[in-house]
């Protein structure tokens, strides 16, 4: 006698039930991994704008105007965050004014006229 097919309908629904599981635990490792992954990378960059910012700072001293103006704004930053003060954005370029709206032609019967070459 074969199984009753409520029976087989949820031995069926239970298979695909635990095949999903599965599956969302793999996704679980491959994102877990992905984030670790993530993190150390974000770690090893930070490590490193950390050293260049040293290798500027290094040059303080020099005549360089690009390294002074990187300095000076780096110093204001480091003032504003300190003092809570927020950053000054630069100017935004605005866009050029909307052209006035033209008034509409005469639409009076010799307006409509004149307008047509009658």
């Amino acid at each position: 006698m074969s199984p009753n097919p409520k029976a087989k309908t949820a031995m069926t629904r239970q298979v695909k039930i635990q095949a999903a599981a599965a599956q969302l635990e793999a996704n679980e490792q491959e994102v877990s991994e992905r984030r670790r992954s993530l993190l150390e990378g974000a770690g090893q960059l930070r490590e490193e704008v950390f050293n260049l910012k040293n290798e500027v700072l290094k040059h303080a001293g020099c005549d360089c105007p690009l390294i002074q103006a990187y300095l000076q704004h780096a110093a204001r930053q480091v003032y504003a965050g300190l003092k809570g003060v927020p950053q000054p954005q630069p100017p935004q370029p605005q866009p050029p004014p909307a052209p006035p709206p033209q008034a509409p032609p005469e639409t009076t019967k010799m307006g409509v006229g004149m307008m047509m070459g009658r």
